[in-house]
């Protein structure tokens, strides 16, 4: 079972961690999905494929809002326009496959922390 409070939670940290990493490199907004990915895998204390369930859901959900928040807000926003890049299919196949390991590793942590 989906607990939609995670994903809210992991959907939040992903465009902070993801923003932040931003300024960091082109993979800071990557490092970012996987973090919050990691931290919702923790949340949901379920089996390796729950935390690979909810990481992929903020994968696609904060890869589809963030670049709706591009279009929307285009180029007069210096940050939000570093996320153009999310437009193309390989980006929003890389957060969905980050926010997957993150959620894989969260979960394997559950019973080690």
């Amino acid at each position: 079972m989906v607990n939609w409070g995670a994903i809210v939670i992991g959907f939040i940290l992903a465009i902070i961690f993801s923003v932040i990493g931003s300024f960091a490199g082109l993979f800071g907004s990557a490092i970012g999905v996987l973090l919050a990915g990691v931290v919702v895998g923790y949340m949901v204390n379920g089996d390796i494929m729950n935390g690979v369930i909810h990481g992929v859901l903020i994968g696609i959900v904060g890869a589809i809002i963030l670049f709706i928040m591009a279009l929307l807000i285009g180029s007069t926003s210096t940050l939000l326009a570093a996320y153009v890049g999310l437009a193309s299919v390989g980006s929003i196949i890389l957060a969905i496959i980050m926010g997957a390991i993150g959620g894989a590793i969260g979960s394997l942590l559950t019973g080690r922390v």
